[in-house]
């Protein structure tokens, strides 16, 4: 039987900090939109491949595991995909969630420079967990990007 695996929530923020003491995690400007002001209007022609944004963010999220399956550590392969507006993927990559011996929470933080934009519209990270081992789930967030 598959491991029950549940995306209880993901964002994109510019940064996170957890605390040493508490271990409580504090997040710093959740990013929904981001405005881009082109210093020259009309819009300049933009290239075909688009243009990268030197904008920090983070993608974080919280994932649980079902209670029976805490008594071991749990390694799982998943893939991290962008997704931009017409939902074509110019970025994925495959990553590994790793929950810990006795623990049935994880908090993922993903850290990033900068995104490519090549239009305004919805913009999406997504974490898609497909592992013989558990159940498949995913954790999606995103922003608008305007010109």
């Amino acid at each position: 039987m598959k491991i029950k695996i549940e995306n209880k929530w993901a964002l994109i923020c510019e940064h996170t900090s957890i605390d040493i003491n508490t271990n409580l995690l504090s997040t710093f400007n959740i990013i929904d939109e981001l405005t881009i002001n082109p210093p020259q209007k009309p819009l300049p022609q933009l290239p075909p491949e688009g243009f990268s944004i030197p904008a920090r963010h983070e993608f974080v999220s919280l994932w649980s595991r079902d209670a029976k399956s805490i008594h071991d550590a749990l390694k799982i392969k998943a893939k991290l995909k962008l997704f931009t507006p017409g939902d074509s993927v110019p970025a994925e990559h495959d990553i590994e969630i790793n929950f810990e011996k006795g623990k049935a929470n994880l908090r993922l933080v993903m850290k990033f420079d900068g995104i490519k934009v090549k239009v305004p519209g919805e913009y999406r990270c997504e974490i898609v967990i497909n592992d013989d081992q558990v159940q498949t789930v995913k954790a999606t967030a995103g922003f608008i990007v305007k010109f």
